[in-house]
């Protein structure tokens, strides 16, 4: 990645804010938030990148690594911020989708994650994006995928990080997802992979009171969470997810 390049995209995008470039970092995340004001990061490689529910998450040259602090929040629109995230990211990724909360899907594998923290007033989001990623460890071969391996084509990092940090702060700023949601609803529809696919939802540690839940997924909620509906008729019940993990079951 060219960092002067990547400075020039900025500020044709319109991005105010303070840019802090690495060739190398453990997490753009842990950057982000020591800086305790707004400013986004990227990096070329993470060699401690990590994910939802604190899994690690494969940072390889090629990919795309990067985090946005805004602020000030309110905690009301850091509960949506993960949602938010998801739908501003499958937006500016064509042909991508959404696994609930906000794992990125294309062609039925995963093209990278989002995670969401706080620190003090600011919230941090971070993206890991497998862009020009040629090749994945043993393990993930079969389930992860690429910008790249998908369309044959190399892709200018400068642009696409550009593109990807003003969707991200355009729709975390948007107040539409905050005022209705209805509109954060529809908004994620759009995306939503797993809506009428049967599922369970497999719950971590101290999250044991949705552990094991199965039905099919509706949508989700205008607070974000995701509809599961199991049983039928008069005896159906709707299950609120706030947390865990959901995976599709097979038929």
């Amino acid at each position: 990645m060219d960092e002067i390049k990547l400075r020039k995209e900025f500020i044709g995008a319109g991005i105010d804010l303070p840019l802090f470039f690495y060739r190398e970092l453990p997490s753009t995340n842990d950057i982000a938030k020591a800086n305790n004001a707004p400013c986004a990061v990227i990096a070329e490689k993470q060699t401690a990148g990590r994910g939802r529910n604190g899994k690690s998450f494969v940072s390889a040259a090629g990919g795309l690594y990067l985090s946005v602090s805004i602020g000030k929040r309110r905690a009301e629109e850091n509960a949506l911020a993960s949602i938010i995230a998801g739908i501003s990211v499958a937006g500016c990724v064509g042909q991508s989708a959404l696994k609930w909360p906000n794992d990125i899907y294309l062609n039925g594998r995963k093209l990278g994650g989002i995670l969401c923290e706080t620190r003090g007033e600011y919230l941090v989001a971070g993206i890991g994006l497998n862009v020009n990623t040629k090749s994945f460890p043993d393990g993930l071969t079969d389930t992860a995928t690429s910008l790249y391996l998908e369309n044959k084509t190399e892709y200018r990092l400068e642009s696409l990080a550009a593109k990807l940090c003003k969707s991200l702060i355009d729709g975390l700023n948007c107040a539409d997802y905050y005022r209705s949601g209805s509109f954060l609803v529809r908004s994620y529809a759009k995306y939503d992979i797993l809506k009428g696919r049967p599922v369970e939802a497999v719950a971590p540690g101290n999250f044991d009171h949705i552990c094991g839940i199965k039905g099919i997924a509706g949508g989700i909620d205008p607070y974000g969470r995701l509809i599961i509906l199991s049983g039928a008729g008069e005896t159906q019940e709707k299950h609120l997810i706030c947390g865990g993990e959901v995976s599709v079951l097979l038929s």
